[in-house]
């Protein structure tokens, strides 16, 4: 079911299936990658309780919890609605303990302020026992050229690592990704090309600058409390992902208990944990 916010500068559709905005406009103008080219139906979808490939292991036991998690596919519940903000949330199931051993909720709000979108991840904890998580997003930006017309300038200089990828899992080769003077990474085609996707880690910046090559500025992307950043889009495809994880995918066969791994948050017995992200949209001329 879909359901609606707006002010006087944004519009949002969102989908109670995976929770998923599939439509922003600004001022009018559509700013999610709506399949043009039919390569790929995702618009923004929520990563939880894992991003990417990441094994869930507790006591030994590996819970085999599907990429991306499953919150992506779940229909979610409403939870309320204001004149600027919406909220959904999911609980835990049969269907999730099987795949994600833990009892949560987990809540979803986004929130709209002039051409400033909130997105904020709520997970609580309803046990009394640790639980341990991980989440991320996944939004497209729509684009008008060529990806190499495009970049993203980072908050504070950058020596970022990028980890390859070797199918669904990360290689263990790494290697530092040098930017132009320290914080303009300039969309590199070869890097982000059909299923590949350029993974930096451990990131300084809170925030960076989706620019074209005139210096324009077309989105901020605020994500603090997310240590790791993304790039990907679909193939040929005028768009690009840029996605704030708070882990990275796991190597083959890793096995790492989920109270060890890294990127993953703890929300204390009968606690709550809140990551909240955002975006500035503007309009490309």
């Amino acid at each position: 079911m879909n359901y609606y916010l707006k002010n006087n500068r944004l519009e949002l559709v969102i989908d109670s299936f995976g929770a998923q905005i599939t439509s922003v406009k600004l001022d009018g103008i559509e700013k999610l990658w709506q399949n043009d080219n039919g390569s790929w139906e995702g618009h923004a979808p929520l990563l939880f309780p894992v991003c990417g490939h990441c094994n869930i292991v507790l006591n030994g036991k590996n819970y085999n919890t599907p990429a991306h998690g499953f919150a992506l596919n779940k229909e979610f519940n409403f939870l309320n609605q204001t004149e600027n903000s919406i909220s959904f949330f999911i609980t835990s199931d049969e269907s999730t303990k099987e795949i994600y051993p833990f009892d949560f909720k987990y809540v979803m709000t986004y929130k709209i302020e002039e051409e400033k979108l909130s997105i904020i991840h709520e997970v609580e904890n309803p046990t009394n026992d640790n639980i341990f998580f991980a989440t991320g997003g996944h939004e497209t930006f729509a684009i008008k050229n060529k990806l190499q017309r495009y970049g993203v300038e980072f908050e504070t200089e950058e020596q970022p690592v990028w980890y390859k990828e070797k199918g669904i899992y990360v290689s263990p080769a790494k290697k530092p990704y040098k930017l132009e003077n320290g914080k303009w990474l300039r969309f590199p085609h070869r890097y982000i090309s059909g299923v590949r996707t350029l993974i930096f880690g451990n990131i300084k910046s809170n925030k960076l600058w989706l620019k074209n090559l005139n210096g324009q500025v077309l989105a901020e992307v605020g994500f603090d409390g997310f240590d790791n950043v993304l790039f990907w889009r679909s193939k040929k495809a005028k768009m690009i992902c840029i996605e704030p994880w708070t882990n990275l995918p796991d190597g083959f066969d890793v096995m790492t208990e989920v109270s060890k791994k890294y990127g993953f948050r703890k929300v204390e017995p009968k606690k709550s944990l809140k990551i909240e992200r955002y975006i500035k949209y503007y309009n490309e001329i």
